[in-house]
């Protein structure tokens, strides 16, 4: 039986990559506060910087492991760089990334997210924010205080409550 009141939704939105304009050189994409800037000269001498090639996939791929620092160090990011702290990026096919909140609930929807140009289209967003958080946390956890369900279930509600840290 589940617990009563207590579904959290993260916060999303979904950047694509326009396959018939290029992604340029010094394309801006910004989460969270975070400038991800595109560059082919010296991107891993600074943090936040991409990876360019002329492909949109592989620059979509190399966004994805920025952002969560994932791949290998002075291959895909610089050695100073830190993840998001506000959201996480999932690469859904090639072209195409989820950008989900790393705190479930209302208030991801309060994550800013905006694109540079064209080629890099944003959606599934509410004008310059990220969208479809839903339900708050302090209700979720009155909910199960009150529950007094102290159980596997109890215990899987707050695994998913906390944020994972390999996302």
């Amino acid at each position: 039986m589940p617990i009563q009141g207590t579904t959290l939704v993260r916060a999303f939105a979904t950047l694509t990559a326009d396959a018939d304009a290029d992604i340029i050189e010094a394309e801006n994409v910004v989460i969270g506060g975070v400038t991800y800037t595109f560059d082919a000269a010296s991107p891993l001498d600074t943090i936040n910087t991409v990876p360019f090639v002329t492909a949109f996939a592989p620059n979509m791929a190399a966004l994805v492991k920025v952002i969560n620092v994932t791949g290998t160090v002075l291959t895909d990011y610089y050695t100073g760089q830190t993840k998001n702290q506000y959201c996480h990026a999932v690469l859904v096919s090639a072209g195409v990334v989820a950008i989900y909140s790393r705190v479930a609930g209302v208030s991801g929807n309060l994550v800013a997210i905006t694109v540079g140009n064209s080629a890099i289209v944003l959606s599934d967003n509410n004008g310059a924010l990220l969208k479809l958080g839903a339900g708050f946390i302090d209700t979720a956890i009155d909910n199960l205080q009150a529950s007094a369900q102290i159980n596997s279930e109890v215990a899987q509600f707050l695994a998913e409550m906390e944020i994972n840290p390999n996302l």
